[in-house]
């Protein structure tokens, strides 16, 4: 029997202040006017963007070691990781990745496992969990598109898929694929609608209503 063997890719290297500030501006685009005062007090009483931040910290290093100085800053960052994870009660796993514009609306008691992937752009509630299934994660970790939007107590387990501008309702359990534009609610989750989440993704230059 002939095995097969998968080359390890190494994932491209994601700069912190740029990842950052498409999270920063995620919450900044609900208010009309956001001088440098708001911006900081948005940033000191949104626990959130601590984490965020800490995160996109780690993945930085994780993506493109710093030489000499990694053991170092990759110490400092656990003992941060480990600090924002009990202020905030957010958990993003270092080994999960996550693209620009990730919007937490409501910090605290959320996680995001290792081996996660999110697309750009995409809204999680709290008391939301979005991870591998299985012992240890032997039935894979979601794989979630673009624009999405997870609504308060919702889960994701397992080795899915949630297509691009899908949204989750309120405490709804996603254990299977979720075609692009749908809506589920309820558990076990049930699609109830095409509309998506564009009612509740809200990005800049991008109408509302």
């Amino acid at each position: 029997m002939k095995t097969e063997t998968r080359k390890m890719v190494r994932p491209d290297p994601e700069p912190f202040f740029a990842m950052w500030r498409a999270d920063m501006d995620r919450h900044y685009v609900y208010f009309e006017q956001v001088g440098l005062r708001k911006r900081f007090a948005i940033l000191f009483m949104n626990h959130a963007l601590w984490a965020q931040a800490a995160y996109r910290f780690g993945r930085r290093l994780k993506t493109k070691p710093v030489p000499v100085l990694q053991p170092i800053l990759w110490a400092k960052f656990r003992v941060w990781e480990w600090w924002t994870r009990i202020l905030s009660g957010t958990h993003l796993d270092v080994n999960a990745r996550i693209g620009p514009g990730l919007y937490i609306g409501h910090f605290g008691f959320l996680h995001v496992g290792a081996g996660v992937e999110i697309g750009r752009d995409c809204s999680i509630g709290h008391l939301c969990f979005v991870g591998p299934g299985g012992p240890e994660g032997e039935s894979g970790a979601p794989v979630i598109g673009d624009r999405v939007y997870l609504g308060v107590g919702s889960k994701v387990i397992g080795g899915i898929r949630i297509g691009d501008d899908a949204a989750l309702g309120a405490n709804a359990v996603a254990l299977e694929d979720v075609p692009d534009h749908a809506v589920l609610v309820g558990n076990p989750g049930t699609v109830v609608s095409d509309r998506g989440s564009g009612d509740y993704i809200r990005l800049r230059n991008k109408p509302t209503g």
